[in-house]
């Protein structure tokens, strides 16, 4: 099964929501593999006098995402999550490395 690149953007908000409550400093940067090996990287940041976070894409690879997908989030920090999901719109419980 595959899901559109406007699937994953809706479940990021919900694992950023995680990665905050966690401690993560922005900026997250994050890498994204599907099955398929389609792939992403890039990074969420706050604008200047934005509440809302902002992401800058650096690379895409493939536009259908097949599950599972694997991401990592790191932060500047040096955090570092991993999130899979496995079907469309349920990521799972970030995995958090030290």
């Amino acid at each position: 099964m595959s899901m559109a690149f406007d699937s994953l953007v809706d479940s990021m908000r919900e694992i950023l929501r995680r990665l905050d409550e966690n401690g993560f400093v922005l900026p997250f940067y994050i890498a994204m593999i599907g099955s398929d090996g389609s792939s992403l990287t890039g990074y969420f940041y706050q604008a200047e006098g934005e509440e809302h976070l902002d992401c800058k894409f650096t690379s895409v690879v493939g536009e259908n995402f097949t599950l599972p997908v694997n991401i990592m989030f790191t932060d500047k920090t040096g955090k570092a999550a991993r999130v899979v999901i496995e079907s469309p719109g349920e990521p799972s419980e970030p995995h958090f490395f030290n």
